[in-house]
């Protein structure tokens, strides 16, 4: 912890990240893990499958909230509101041993690919200072890129986490609508706070620096019942009854840039098809002539 501490602060002059950070109680947090893992309370693998993420840190996209921290979203008004409670993705990612470090920068309300407000100012590139880290989870993008932490959690409807991922050169997951809560973003997204069954979901994702992280973090941030794909089992693309897919579906956009890009995805729909998941198109603009 004290590592990815000292890191954070690093690098942060540089990248303009962090809006947030609570480096000593993360400090007196791993200390606390130290003590529990020298009582020997719980087996190994008591640990692995209660909190895998022990004392591992992790960041937040500072518009979906860490109890005590500021959530803004960048506006001007609210500069000094915080966070109440931990959102419903943070609060799993402690209850799995995880330890929040920093939350991160945003654009305002979170919608744009430029991470820049009148509040936290300009995120900026890790390889390049001069150069867009995308939006609108680039604060989440830049430090982890930086490795002022090993994971975090950003949201996502159309590419607030893919881009900075891009951008990056990291990995980030955009799961099926309902499957994450978005609970406790800010300004409010839920519709019915006092009911727990109303909970509303976004496009919820973790944000990690490699893609076998994605498995375990989507496996205990979710929090619904519907049945979902094992992301540790090989697909088949020969077992046309297969229960991984069969009853989803998917929905798509896609802009086609050329006839081999076009024929690999349709091909791969087809493939889809057979194992018994639905799809549904949107058309989009092409940029063929």
């Amino acid at each position: 912890m004290k590592a990815y501490v000292e890191r954070a602060r690093l690098v942060h002059p540089y990248i303009n990240a962090a809006t947030d950070e609570r480096y000593e109680d993360a400090l007196k947090d791993a200390k606390k893990v130290d003590e529990f893992l020298a009582s020997g309370t719980k087996s190994e693998d008591e640990i692995a499958r209660e909190t895998p993420l022990l004392g591992v840190p992790f960041t937040c996209k500072e518009a979906i909230g860490v109890k005590g921290m500021r959530q803004n979203s960048g506006l001007v008004r609210y500069k000094d509101h915080i966070a109440e409670e931990d959102s419903d993705t943070a609060a799993l990612y402690r209850k799995a041993g995880g330890i929040p470090v920093t939350v991160t920068n945003v654009p305002e309300l979170c919608m744009w690919w430029e991470s820049a407000n009148h509040v936290g100012g300009l995120t900026k590139s890790p390889f390049d200072t001069t150069r867009t880290v995308g939006g609108s989870s680039g604060g989440e993008g830049a430090i982890i890129t930086s490795a002022g932490a090993l994971i975090g959690i950003g949201n996502d409807i159309a590419g607030s986490i893919r881009i900075p991922s891009s951008f990056c050169g990291i990995y980030g997951h955009k799961p099926t609508k309902g499957v994450i809560s978005n609970f406790g973003d800010f300004p409010f997204s839920q519709m019915e706070p006092d009911v727990e069954t109303e909970r509303s979901s976004l496009y919820f994702q973790p944000h990690v620096s490699g893609p076998g992280d994605l498995p375990l973090l989507m496996k205990f941030c979710r929090t619904t019942t519907k049945t979902a794909v094992d992301l540790q089992c090989e697909a088949s693309t020969h077992d046309h009854t297969s229960p991984q897919t069969s009853g989803l579906r998917y929905e798509s956009t896609i802009l086609m840039t050329g006839h081999i890009s076009g024929k690999a995805y349709r091909k791969s729909l087809k493939l889809l098809s057979k194992t018994g998941a639905a799809y549904l198109m949107h058309p989009a603009l092409s940029l063929e002539r």
